[in-house]
This record gives structure tokens, sequence and C-alpha cells, in this order.
């Protein structure tokens, strides 16, 4: 049984997944008709009203923090409640379709350059954007990296995140680290300052994982990594993987530094050194034996900044003697920005025989539109959209414009460490 819609208006649908205090929802909102992400506070993990009081204080500052990154790459922020009790707050975000990058990481097969390269960019870009407010993700992992079927990434939960004010209260418990061990800094280990410089050990951790297949350190326990980070030496990826570039290695081991102000100065220095390994505007897609399964390909941002989310698929002409007379088109409705028309059919339909008949092409397709119609009558044209046969061709949106202010390489550059 579905919980009850929130506010009125943002029905859950399914829950998605669940953490140490929150619990996200795919919802839908009602009033704007679209997909949402809703967050909520687990009340099965309250035991006290101080804890209760600690959560909801946790969980403004995760909110008001992720609404400060404008940024393509980060869920944009939609609404929320926070000043109320740990049990009435919620957090509505974007809805993002996507694969975490860890699904596409294989020693067997490791990224093609090109591929990780774009990722660790598009990476660059977000902390460009966050490290100029300034906040520090203090998490980053192939888990909170989110491949979209665009080849965009996003990246995920800001939940640990600090902002590096001085008159922002610490909410965390004194003397324990936070982040993932097999890609936390060392200064994180060692409980010293935290800065942007850490997100960007993070990304080298991170690129060299991709750009190899395994992880830069690999120890079987939490105190066996947390050791490795602060004293071992990575090992170069030329000897792991002999055609990576040297330049690229050697960002990389910059990247793994073990003293902060030994890394790169900043995400924008980070990008400006990934752009070389980058493919080119108008440059062809890499070979299909070069691509890990069903992953998109994250160099299209680059090679192709405005095109089209998906190509339209091409429709098997028959011959002339078995093209069927034309079928009947409805009318278009129109509701609002949505017109409702229903495609022409080409396929020509199985003979039937004489008992209990299949169902026809076109009846299935007349059935999908009658409950698009009443989906329509609603107003639900987003769910109403979602019904449609895959068959029936979509128009793609719009893509996004670039952004003007960026460098040469379009709108996913990221930008200078001295804007705000």
């Amino acid at each position: 049984m579905r919980p009850e819609p929130i506010a009125g208006r943002y029905e859950l649908v399914e829950h998605i997944s669940s953490g140490g205090m929150g619990q996200v929802w795919r919802g839908y909102d009602a009033v704007l008709d679209r997909e949402v992400a809703v967050k909520l506070i687990r009340p099965d993990v309250i035991v006290s009203g101080e804890q209760a009081d600690e959560f909801a204080k946790r969980f403004r500052r995760e909110a008001r923090i992720t609404a400060r990154i404008q940024h393509h790459g980060v869920p944009q922020v939609y609404d929320a409640v926070l000043d109320e009790p740990y049990d009435k707050v919620y957090l509505v975000m974007e809805y993002v379709r996507g694969t975490p990058l860890r699904h596409y990481i294989d020693p067997a097969r490791p990224l093609p350059i090109a591929w990780a390269v774009a990722i660790a960019a598009q990476i660059a870009t977000v902390f460009s954007h966050a490290h100029a407010i300034p906040v520090v993700h203090r998490d980053l992992k192939p888990d909170n990296v989110l491949v979209c079927d665009t080849g965009t990434v996003k990246v995920l939960d800001f939940g640990i995140a600090a902002i590096l004010r001085t008159d922002v209260t610490r909410l965390t418990a004194t003397g324990t680290p936070l982040g993932t061990t097999r890609y936390m800094s060392p200064e994180q280990i060692n409980n010293a300052q935290v800065t942007p410089a850490s997100d960007l050990y993070a990304l080298g951790c991170v690129l060299h994982e991709l750009l190899c297949g395994r992880p830069v350190f690999d120890g079987s326990t939490a105190f066996q990594l947390m050791r490795q980070h602060v004293s071992a030496q990575p090992q170069p990826l030329r000897t792991l993987r002999p055609e990576v570039p040297e330049a690229l290695e050697l960002l990389v081991l910059e990247l793994l530094a073990k003293a902060p102000e030994q890394r790169p100065a900043d995400a924008y220095e980070v990008y400006e050194r990934l752009t070389p390994f980058l493919p080119l505007p108008g440059a062809p897609a890499p070979a299909a034996e070069d691509a890990p399964g069903g992953m998109p390909d994250p160099t299209l941002l680059f090679r192709r900044p405005n095109a089209p989310r998906t190509r339209p698929r091409p429709t098997a002409q028959p011959s002339p003697s078995e093209t069927p007379p034309p079928a009947p088109r409805r009318a278009p409705r129109e509701t609002g920005l949505v017109t409702d028309a229903a495609p022409a059919v080409t396929a020509t339909p199985p003979a039937q025989p004489a008992q209990e008949p299949p169902v026809t092409v076109r009846e299935a397709i007349d059935s999908a539109l009658a409950h698009s119609d009443a989906l329509l009558e609603q107003e639900r044209f987003a769910q109403a959209a979602e019904s449609s046969p895959e068959d029936i061709p979509v128009a793609p949106p719009a893509p996004n414009p670039p952004n003007r202010t960026s460098p040469s390489r379009g709108s996913h550059a990221p930008r200078s460490s001295s804007s705000v």
C-alpha cells in the first residue's frame, strides 16, 4: 500500500533506496505532471528526540547545499519543507534515469581512454561549480555517479558535503572520518582539514579505476586501505595499461598526491588537462567493439554537443503489393502544450484465423491510445506519454543550449575557480 500523497501533491510511486538516515522514492508531481524523486527521513531509525533533531538538521543542511549547486551534472532541487519535525520534512528533486557508474567497471575490459576521460571531465565541471560556492562533496565514488542514457553523468549524494565557511556548525561526529574508504583522501583519514583538493584526490581514484578496471589500492580491510592511502604509492597507470598517454598518467599521479598542495590547483585545471584527450566536435563515434555492453557514449557531449537524445529509427518499406491502404488518422487533440495524434501504421497485420483472432498492430495501438486518452482527460500528460507503445515514434526534446560563458569545448567546460 502506497503512502498518502505528500502535501496533497507528491504521490510516492516506488521505493528506490534507503540509507543510514533517509529514504528515496520515485514520485509523481500531480500539479506539474512530472516524475520526481522524493527524499524523506526514515522513521524506523529514530530512537530518541535528540537523534530526531540531529537528523532533521542534517537533512536541512543537505537540502540547502544541493539547492545551491546549479549545474546540469547535479539533480536539481524542486521543492522542500524543512522547518518541521523530522516526520514532516521532505525534499523533492529531479528524478534521473540512469545506471550507476559502478555497473560499467570491469577489470577484464577497462573503458576506452576517451570514455574514461569524458566521465572525469564531466565530474570536474561539477566540482568546479560546487567548489566555487564553496562546497566539498567528500564522498565521490562510482556508486555516486549516475550515467544517463544520453551519456551525461550526474554526481549524486551531497549528504556529507562540507561548506567551507567558519560560521557553519559541524554536524559530524568528532574523530570519525566521513567518506568511503576506497576513495578517501589522506587528510580525511587523518581528520585534517578537508578542502576541494580532497575531492580531486577522489576523482583521481575514480579515473584510475576507469582506466585500468581496478581500484588504486586493494586492501582487504578498511584499516589496510586507509594505511595505503596515507603511505603507499599508487602503481603508475602505464604499467597496467601501456597505451595510456604519459601526460594522462602524470595527471592521475598528481591527483593522487598525498599532500593536498601537490595536487592540481583546482577542478578547472583538471578539466583543462583532460581536454587534449577528449574527442573534438564532429569526431566519429568509437568503434562498436570498443564500447562496454549497454553503456551510453559519454563522449557524445563533446563530439556532438547539440545532438538530439535519440536517432529516429528507420521504418521498413514494404513492396507495392504488400502496401496496405492508408489507415484513417485521428484529428489531433490539443491539450495545452500536448498534441495527441495517432501515427500512421505501415506494418501489415498478420492473417487472422477464424476463431479467436489475435490482436493486430492497429488494435494494440488503438487500445494504447484509448488508455492515453483516459490519462489525458485527467491531465496526466507525462504518464500518458509513457503509456504509448515503444514503436510509436516520439519526437526528442530540444537539447539544452550551450553555456555562453564556457571555454571552447562547449557547455560542459567548468567555470573558472575564481567565479562565485
